[in-house]
């Protein structure tokens, strides 16, 4: 069952002028790679939105720095960061090495 993405939050001056222009969902790309010494990276990337990139070296890290990256090229301001929250709602593997998840935001009136 899919999870919902939820961004917590009571501010009106949040809900009004930062989730309104986030998108539903955003796919993302999670692809292998390999660094100059050869340790095992992973790339992110969307489809869609070509400024969102990122690399990480666990699957931890790579939640955070999706979340980073959808919020800062969305250009969400800082203090308002920490009231929208991510989760997958759909994964698939569309290649034997690359895992596509789709991310998407709920809008809530209230924590």
């Amino acid at each position: 069952m899919p999870k919902v993405i939820r961004a917590y939050t009571g501010s009106s001056f949040v809900n009004r002028e930062v989730i309104s222009r986030l998108p539903t969902s955003i796919s993302i790309r999670f692809s292998p790679a390999f660094n100059e010494n050869g340790d095992l990276i992973i790339a992110i990337s969307s489809p869609k939105y070509s400024g969102i990139v990122s690399e990480a070296r666990t699957k931890k890290e790579a939640y955070e720095n999706v979340h980073d990256a959808i919020l800062t090229y969305f250009d969400v301001p800082r203090a308002c960061a920490k009231a929208i929250k991510f989760e997958v709602v759909e994964m698939k593997r569309d290649s034997p090495t690359t895992l596509l998840q789709r991310f998407a935001i709920k809008q809530l009136t209230h924590a």
